[in-house]
């Protein structure tokens, strides 16, 4: 963002060649302005409620505290801006009818974009994974199979639950384990 912040700058007539972080500031509002507006759109709520939660995201984002940051080299903004896409790639995760390698790739480059950001996010870790392992990864989704009533565990034999649970979450175990191993990695 820095670079971009950087190409922008002589456009915006702060001179030429240089960074300015007013620039990096205004990329960084039209950022979060823009993570916010997808993050309402994805919101399962009826409008007055997504207005109220997403006018509370606002507010923490727009505090006084934080817009300080916006114009500085500390990676709080972008780590914020991480936490947003995030909670918008969870969202989309928790979403989708039936699991792709789309949603997982968008979850868990999120995930790494922000624990790589700053050292301190590395407990996203935490609550990503079991998110990741609790949605069945083949076949209808857990809404669709409730809705159609249809006791597919109560048909499994008891040895079989386990080894089932696995193979239906497979990619979600090796999107965990790519995450966790570029958090080890990278700590």
């Amino acid at each position: 963002l820095a670079q971009l912040a950087k190409w922008v700058t002589p456009h915006l007539g702060y001179g030429s060649g240089l960074l300015d972080l007013r620039a990096l500031g205004g990329i960084f509002c039209v950022l979060v302005a823009v993570l916010l507006g997808w993050f309402a759109w994805l919101l399962p709520l009826p409008a007055v409620p997504r207005l109220l939660a997403i006018g509370a995201l606002w507010l923490v984002v727009a505090d006084g505290g934080m817009a300080g940051y916006f114009i500085s080299p500390y990676p709080e903004p972008a780590a914020m801006v991480g936490i947003l896409a995030l909670l918008i790639a969870v969202l989309a995760y928790w979403r989708t009818p039936q699991v792709g390698p789309g949603s997982l790739f968008a979850v868990v480059l999120t995930a790494m974009f922000t624990i790589a950001v700053k050292a301190q996010t590395w407990v996203f870790l935490v609550t990503v994974v079991p998110l990741l392992l609790a949605r069945h990864s083949r076949g209808a989704s857990l809404r669709t199979r409730m809705r159609a009533h249809t006791p597919e565990r109560a048909a499994w034999p008891l040895r079989e639950v386990p080894l089932e649970w696995v193979r239906s979450r497979a990619p979600a175990l090796i999107a965990s384990a790519v995450l966790i191993a570029g958090t080890v990695g990278y700590l």
